[in-house]
């Protein structure tokens, strides 16, 4: 089949279907890119599809000439096309990573699925204007001196474990979701979560009086659980892999309301982005900003206001040495699976790979990431309980154990602590196994 095929020949089925060229529209009657009773998304009109995930006519197609950038993406020497067979790594610019779908994966056809608009950079009239939309749902949360043990470096804390929901999140989410047309939100909502999007997304449903319903990595702490639940949440318990397989495809068995992406999405990225500008308001001198990397929304949007106000700060990520594929990904110059991951208490951050579309977001936004061990973290939770009288969970001290290991430079450094949802318990046991 050439570029040139249309999709209006019946004979075709979801599962051969070729690549989508440019030009080509869907047919609206296609149940995996629209709804019959659904307005279709916003600035998406066309329906293009050339940066969605594309299946090919055959599962066992040459990975030889498959480029990692889409088609609509600038392309730079950090994802120009490549060849499988020289990357150091597996590289994951397909739904299913390079040796093709397996066949449980081939039975997973959800019935339907929210198209993604092309990716481009978040402007800084978004995030202004995301900063007065959600004003009166978040909290201008402050910026402290951290007073350790040593002169340098200079570290301050942006203190986003303070928020409402004690995350982050709820900047995006809040930004997201009234973004929604009120038809796509009477639908109700639902997202993908291990803890923290999941409750701002039900925080920011409850507000609107939508129902929520979150697909919850099952490893999740059942603090966060609990949490998603008192917010009015549902809760759907899924293994960590069939759970970023819904993040890639943007749909889950027997969900039919309006996805809400935990961090590829405009305006939660869009949301987000505001910490960066209180970042630049409030300590004006930032040489450099740390934030922990997840799906990479948070540290995506601080870099997208930054960079526009102040492109001499640096912008970092910071995960566990168990779980870091932005470390990799930036080493390799592309995006690749982290084939060490392990599960640790880090629960917020660190994963097995970067979305594709989330790499394309991160080139001029972030400029590298830093892992750092367990034990770092654990030290890096101890002492900002002891020395500023703060609760940070994991992936909240991500960014303070990275600068105390002066791997980020002397400062002043900004460190996010982006969560403090943590059973006390188990913040007990993991600080004072550093006791002496």
């Amino acid at each position: 089949m050439d570029a040139s095929t249309s999709l209006k020949d019946p004979s075709i089925s979801n599962e051969d279907a070729s690549i989508v060229r440019k030009g080509v529209p869907y047919p609206r009657t296609d149940a995996r890119i629209t709804r019959k009773d659904a307005p279709y998304p916003r600035n998406d009109a066309s329906i293009r599809r050339e940066d969605a995930s594309i299946r090919r006519e055959d599962a066992s197609f040459a990975r030889n000439d498959a480029p990692v950038s889409r088609d609509d993406a600038p392309v730079t020497p950090k994802d120009a096309p490549l060849r499988v067979k020289d990357a150091p790594f597996r590289v994951i610019d397909a739904s299913f990573g390079a040796s093709g779908p397996s066949s449980s994966e081939k039975a997973y056809h959800p019935a339907v699925t929210d198209a993604p608009t092309p990716v481009r950079p978040i402007r800084i009239e978004d995030i202004q204007a995301a900063r007065e939309r959600i004003r009166g749902v978040i909290l201008r949360t402050p910026l402290v001196k951290l007073r350790h043990d040593a002169e340098k470096p200079e570290i301050w804390l942006k203190l986003e474990n303070l928020q409402p929901i004690n995350s982050f999140k709820l900047r995006g989410a809040a930004n997201a979701v009234a973004m929604l047309s009120p038809e796509a939100r009477a639908r109700g909502v639902w997202t993908v979560s291990a803890g923290n999007a999941g409750q701002g997304v039900a925080y920011a449903a409850r507000d609107f009086g939508v129902p929520c319903t979150v697909v919850a990595i099952e490893t999740a702490p059942e603090t966060k659980i609990e949490r998603m639940r008192r917010l009015g949440a549902r809760i759907v318990k899924t293994p960590f892999d069939v759970c970023w397989r819904a993040l890639e495809e943007r749909a889950f068995p027997g969900m039919d309301g309006t996805f809400v992406h935990p961090f590829d999405d405009d305006d939660f990225i869009a949301g987000n982005a505001t910490i960066g500008l209180e970042i630049l308001e409030d300590l004006p001198g930032v040489r450099t900003i740390v934030a922990a990397i997840g799906g990479g929304g948070m540290l995506v949007g601080i870099g997208s206001a930054v960079k526009a106000r102040a492109p001499g700060v640096r912008v970092l990520g910071a995960e566990p040495e168990t779980a870091a594929p932005g470390a990799a990904s930036f080493a390799a110059g592309r995006p690749v699976v982290f084939e060490g991951w392990q599960a640790s208490f880090v629960d917020g951050a660190g994963g097995k790979s970067l979305l594709p579309r989330m790499w394309q977001r991160m080139q001029g936004t972030v400029d590298g990431s830093i892992p750092v061990t367990l034990d770092e973290v654990r030290r890096a939770m101890r002492t900002i309980a002891e020395k500023a009288r703060v609760i940070a969970e994991g992936a909240g001290a991500l960014p303070v154990a990275a600068a105390l290991s002066g791997r980020a430079g002397d400062g002043p450094i900004v460190a996010v602590v982006s969560g403090g949802n943590v059973d006390l318990a188990k913040f007990a046991e993991l600080t004072g196994a550093t006791a002496g």
